[in-house]
């Protein structure tokens, strides 16, 4: 996985062809996505160490260690052995970037990204000796940094789906809330993740409401991150 050094160093060298390709205007998008792009695994690991301890083990009494009794893998992984109902997670993303033509038929770009996430699961028959429905809630306020190429798909088309492919780093806070007949927990994590994504997208011309409407747009994307964790979402946008 690219670490966050090289990320930076891979943004200014992007931005260092800006000398001898001539960049697009800066865009602005906004999109509305479901799907989880946030590390709720990594949220709730650090809620159950912050109760429970590091070496604790779990379900050894006080309220930490009845947090410990969910298995992280609950929120992560289909088939688990834990009950589980994931409602639909919906995320809003900002993003300022800019676009560098390499050719007809290819182009290079780097992206700022402020993403507000929430994601809630559902355990309606508990978990481990706790036998009571339990709530979890997850809101992620999170900084994307991402440097991607992307490639048109019909190359002769003028607004052909594009391929993308990009590498990024995530700075991510999330509040973790955990509840149930006997549980009130809550806690707020930080954490830096580093990401592989894939995405492919298609982009709907407003020209019909004026020369300078915004551009609509429908997506698919998955990412992958540290220790197989894999992610996906489905979004639109509008891109300024």
């Amino acid at each position: 996985m690219l670490s966050g050094g090289k990320l930076i160093f891979l943004l200014l060298w992007v931005s260092g062809c800006t000398s001898a390709i001539q960049p697009e205007p800066a865009y602005v998008k906004v999109a509305v996505d479901q799907g989880d792009m946030s590390r709720v695994d990594l949220a709730f690991e650090e809620t159950i160490i912050a109760f429970v301890g590091p070496h604790a083990v779990p379900g050894s009494g006080g309220t930490g260690g009845l947090v410990g009794e969910i298995p992280v893998s609950t929120f992560t992984e289909r088939g688990t052995k834990t009950p589980v109902n994931r409602n639909t997670t919906r995320s809003v993303t900002v993003t300022i970037g800019q676009i560098l033509p390499l050719n007809q038929h290819v182009e290079a770009g780097y992206s700022v990204s402020l993403v507000h996430a929430k994601s809630n699961y559902t355990l309606p028959k508990g978990a481990g000796v706790l036998t009571d429905p339990i709530r979890v809630d997850f809101t992620t306020n999170a900084l994307d940094l991402e440097a991607k190429l992307s490639w048109r798909i019909l190359a002769h088309r003028q607004h052909s789906p594009m391929l993308d492919v990009g590498v990024g780093t995530r700075l991510a806070q999330t509040k973790t809330q955990v509840n149930s007949a006997i549980l009130d927990v809550r806690h707020h994590s930080k954490h830096t993740d580093e990401f592989l994504s894939l995405g492919v997208r298609q982009s709907i011309p407003l020209s019909f409401i004026g020369a300078s409407a915004p551009s609509l747009g429908l997506e698919a994307r998955a990412r992958g991150y540290g220790r197989n964790r894999a992610t996906y979402m489905l979004g639109a946008y509008l891109l300024f």
